[in-house]
């Protein structure tokens, strides 16, 4: 989890919340 960098992270955070919103 430290190799992945904090925004790809958040990125990955936003992209699943935004296909639940949907």
């Amino acid at each position: 989890m430290g190799r992945i960098p904090s925004g790809t992270q958040i990125d990955a955070n936003a992209t699943a919340e935004g296909v639940n919103r949907k």
